[in-house]
């Protein structure tokens, strides 16, 4: 296995949760059971945090892109995504909050970083910036620290590079490399098509994810991390194109397959998920109002019972758990048989996808 470059140096400091246990110091299938689920609740409703990072790579210029762009990756994704926006109409509380939140970030921009600059001009529309204010806590300062950080973690972390390098979509090229092909072959998650409202929809095939052999070869788990932030910033550019095009704030579907999930799995996944959660949490707000835990077992469904009524009503509203019986029902309602792929029931191939293939280290 060749040497793949860690995501994070020895001197970021990630944040951590007080409120993230460690369920497997002594593994029992009902801390299993709702670690996970608590998870899927929390990836896309962040918090604000703050990331350090390490020295920042070269300038970047900004682009705009569609849906489709999006989904089937053009030859240079590695500049950062502005969408041009016209006729917008927010909120008379959310457009305040979103112009208060522009002048603090232009009082302020010239003192940063020019790449960091460059990067926060290209997030500076009235649909992204609402997603910073929605998705920080309710103080006034929360979403300009929020936003700040996130843009300073993006380029000091190299987002964009990571995104061009790891969308599905490059698979089919004739010279990928070992970085490339490791994802490809193993990585869980991709993008499925466009939902019957016009949103992409992504899929996360965590039942597939071979968490053991993640584990097991640190390089390729660090390797997966990359993975992990492509799958993000694909699902975030996403939501903003679907934003600029609807001329109103939209948001992606997910998708989360769990057939074939296993505790003994999960075990061995577990840092890799938080550590979804913590990136996800910070850097990439309000990607998702949907999110569909589909071929779930009983225990999913019954942890689900437990935990929701501890969450916020909001967030009960966003997760569906669905058994197996009910998977193609539910999922049909939200997606045209064409456009659903054929794992999850629907008539569209795989391949025609920006889907990883999520196969097992050792066949």
């Amino acid at each position: 296995m060749p040497h793949f470059q860690p995501l994070f140096n020895s001197t970021h400091s990630t944040a951590t949760f007080s409120a993230i246990p460690h369920p497997f110091e002594a593994v029992a299938p009902l801390a299993c059971g709702l670690f996970v689920v608590w998870a899927l609740s929390r990836v896309w409703y962040p918090s604000s945090r703050r990331r350090g990072a390490p020295a920042p790579p070269e300038c970047v210029v900004v682009r705009s892109q569609t849906i489709d762009d999006i989904l089937s990756c053009p030859k240079d994704a590695s500049r950062p995504l502005s969408v041009r926006l016209a006729g917008i109409a927010l909120p008379d509380a959310l457009q305040l909050s979103v112009d208060r939140l522009r002048k603090q970030v232009e009082c302020e921009l010239g003192d940063w970083e020019l790449a960091v600059q460059q990067e926060a001009r290209a997030h500076l529309d009235d649909l992204t910036l609402a997603r910073y204010v929605t998705g920080a806590p309710p103080m006034r300062m929360e979403a300009l620290a929020m936003f700040r950080a996130a843009m300073a973690w993006r380029v000091h972390q190299g987002v964009n590079s990571i995104y061009n390098e790891l969308h599905p979509m490059r698979k089919g090229s004739a010279d990928i490399s070992a970085r490339q092909k490791a994802v490809f072959d193993h990585f869980y998650c991709g993008a499925g098509g466009v939902a019957r409202d016009g949103v992409p929809y992504f899929v996360q095939r965590l039942g597939r994810a071979d968490f053991e052999g993640f584990a097991s070869d640190p390089e390729l788990g660090e390797l997966m991390k990359h993975a992990w932030v492509a799958h993000l910033e694909m699902v975030f550019r996403a939501a903003r194109a679907a934003s600029a095009e609807a001329k109103q704030l939209r948001y992606t579907l997910i998708i989360v397959d769990v057939v074939g999930i296993t505790l003994r799995s999960l075990r061995h996944g577990m840092p890799l998920i938080r550590y979804c959660s913590e990136v996800g949490l910070a850097n990439f707000p309000e990607g998702t109002d949907r999110i569909f835990v589909v071929n779930a077992p009983s225990i999913i469904a019954a942890m689900w019972n437990l935990v929701a009524p501890i969450l916020p009503e909001a967030t009960q509203k966003k997760i569906n758990i669905v058994s197996s019986s009910a998977t193609l029902e539910t999922l049909t309602r939200e997606i045209d048989p064409s456009e659903l792929l054929k794992f999850l029931g629907g008539e569209k191939p795989e391949e025609q996808s920006p889907m990883t293939r999520a196969l097992p280290l050792k066949a």
